[in-house]
């Protein structure tokens, strides 16, 4: 059989090609595919701290779409940015590198990456200063001079110490009528969050005003409490404070007078307990308070004029720094100016004066359970948290006489033991006890004389 036309010969062999080209298997002549890559990260229950020992981070590097081929030449580029100097250190079989500073990780000649591929590197990091970070991680072709892949990892560096947290209270827009419940959203929250939270806290809650308020607030568990009447929010044996906490509670108040109350809460650390007894009174240390708001409500009768609804939310800055108090309390033998609790604006400046009585002299000054001196007036200059002022008086010569030291009783309040001005007899009264019986002993003599005469 033969063609006689050549187009036919032409048709039969393009025929021929195309049916060779269908059945060949694809990979005998395209080009082969390569593999894609992924960096993934592990920061979960990870916290990073300014000048601390360090944070292990696993870093992976995985395929992400499995290809014919891999590549033959490759490094892990390293770079980051943030407020501070970073150190990324990891080890292999040759030793242990801060890869921050080599800018690479992996021989500088590079390594071969298969197809299919997996592998984790911990890197244990270090910050010498707080802020946010930003980890750049980059897989880079050494033979094509190109990026294959990169990721990167932002890191939050706290500073080393304790969180400070703030209260504040969301009155604004809101009417208070006799009677009538009104919520308020009171929020506790970490104002500065640092490396550390508190084990053991409690909320003390106080209500000053013409009557009787309700502060009716729900626990996790849906159960209500009036935490006005508890003078407490929260269990009694405290609860843990974490250095990010932030929560929101709405408080249902109701008030059954008209008038200006003043609710103020004070957030009290139970970890480290430590009281005071000073003139039989129990005082919080400075150190025990941690935070402190107060905010001023006005409760109309039904029909009369509200308070201003246009008074916006107080802020934790706000309601923090608006007023302290200074407990001021003395021994017998004298006084001390404005006795008791007195409150001061943040920023003024408050004076105490310290009297003796007649035949008294100032034996010591103790500013926050902080000895001062034996000084006749003291100044609490530019006030911004809370403070006590005691002072001690004794006989004038007592303290000094003849290298005799003024004696101690001991108290011990809350499992702290204090020392206290000792409160027995004085010098005074020993020595007219000593005068009676001088002259009962003269008068036993005489009248033993005279016995004898007769």
């Amino acid at each position: 059989m033969y063609f006689k036309k050549p187009g036919k010969i032409a048709f039969i062999l393009s025929l021929a090609i195309m049916l060779v080209l269908f059945l060949v298997p694809t990979s005998v002549y395209a080009q082969p595919a390569k593999s894609t890559y992924e960096f993934s990260y592990d920061l979960s229950g990870k916290t990073f701290v300014a000048g601390g020992s360090g944070t292990d981070v696993p870093v992976t590097l995985s395929t992400d779409t499995l290809g014919s081929e891999g590549y033959s030449n490759v490094i892990y580029k390293v770079s980051y940015s943030g407020p501070g100097t970073a150190e990324l250190w990891a080890s292999d079989s040759s030793g242990t590198y801060d890869v921050a500073a080599i800018g690479r990780w992996g021989p500088a000649s590079g390594f071969a990456l298969d197809a299919d591929f997996s592998a984790t590197t911990s890197f244990e990091c270090k910050f010498d200063t707080a802020g946010t970070y930003t980890i750049n991680f980059e897989l880079y072709d050494l033979d094509s001079d190109s990026t294959i892949t990169s990721g990167s990892a932002e890191i939050n560096v706290l500073e080393a110490g304790k969180s400070e947290y703030g209260f504040s209270y969301d009155v604004g827009g809101k009417e208070f009528i006799v009677n009538e419940p009104t919520v308020i959203p009171v929020t506790l929250q970490a104002t500065t969050t640092r490396s550390e939270g508190y084990g053991l806290v409690i909320i003390d809650v106080e209500v000053n005003g013409p009557g009787t308020a309700k502060l009716l607030a729900k626990d996790t568990t849906g159960t209500e409490y009036d935490i006005a009447a508890e003078k407490h929010w929260g269990p009694k044996t405290g609860f843990p404070l974490p250095p990010d906490y932030s929560a929101t509670t709405d408080v249902t108040a109701i008030f059954d007078t008209a008038g200006d109350y003043t609710i103020t809460l004070t957030l009290i650390n139970l970890s480290e307990p430590v009281t005071l007894m000073v003139a039989d009174k129990v005082i919080l240390p400075e150190q025990m308070i941690l935070a402190q708001a107060s905010e001023t409500i006005t409760v109309t009768e039904p029909g009369q004029p509200a308070q201003d609804t246009n008074k916006p939310a107080s802020s934790p800055e706000e309601t923090e720094t608006a007023v302290f108090t200074i407990t001021a309390s003395g021994g017998s033998g004298g006084s001390i100016s404005d006795e008791g609790v007195t409150e001061v604006t943040q920023g003024n400046d408050k004076t105490y004066i310290i009297t003796p009585k007649d035949g008294y002299e100032i034996s010591e000054v103790m500013v926050d359970g902080v000895p001062v001196g034996a000084v006749d007036s003291y100044t609490f200059s530019n006030v911004d948290s809370n403070h006590t002022i005691y002072v001690d008086f004794g006989i004038i010569g007592q303290i000094e006489a003849a290298g005799i030291t003024e004696e101690k009783e001991t108290v011990e309040v809350a499992g702290v033991t204090e020392e206290l001005p000792y409160t027995g007899y004085d010098w005074f009264h020993y020595i007219l006890a000593a005068a009676a019986l001088l002259t009962a002993a003269c008068l036993c003599t005489y009248l033993r004389i005279e016995g004898a005469k007769k």
